[in-house]
């Protein structure tokens, strides 16, 4: 069981849903009645779109499963309650994650969400200069241009 639960958690990491059907079918097989395989069946079916299955799957599960387990898939868990029409429901229900201080995940977040958002404003900028100059491109200039510097017809 251990290594079911080691092997399925890198598999949905690594969103191998492929492989990780396969691992969850024959996990199944030898422990039918091991309630992991309804936390990553509840997470099969949000990945089908079977969000009402699943969302059954996952209420089901939070019974079964310790709350570490469970909250692996909360990202699932609030997707299925919003497709099913319960996102308010999700919002009481589900608690959201708590992030431990000095986290370095948090800092790599930061990180990446800077950069994000420093290329979309530069790039909000270029339209913007773009309208206001009033800049046309055209096509067959930019098309003679690269023909002439590939070399080609």
């Amino acid at each position: 069981k251990q290594a079911f639960r080691l092997v399925a958690a890198e598999l949905q990491k690594d969103y191998a849903i492929d492989e990780l059907r396969g691992v969850v079918a024959a996990h199944r097989k030898k422990h039918p009645g091991d309630p992991l395989l309804i936390v990553y069946q509840a997470q099969l079916h949000v990945d089908d779109e079977e969000f009402a299955l699943a969302d059954k799957a996952f209420t089901k599960a939070a019974k079964l499963v310790d709350a570490p387990t469970l909250d692996l898939f909360r990202g699932a868990r609030v997707t299925a309650r919003y497709h099913t029409g319960q996102a308010l429901e999700a919002l009481k229900d589900i608690e959201p994650g708590k992030v431990a201080q000095g986290d370095p995940l948090l800092a790599a977040a930061q990180r990446e969400l800077g950069l994000s958002a420093g290329r979309e404003y530069a790039e909000a900028l270029r339209r913007a200069i773009t309208a206001e100059l009033g800049v046309e491109r055209n096509a067959n200039a930019i098309r003679a241009v690269r023909k002439q510097l590939v070399g080609g017809n």
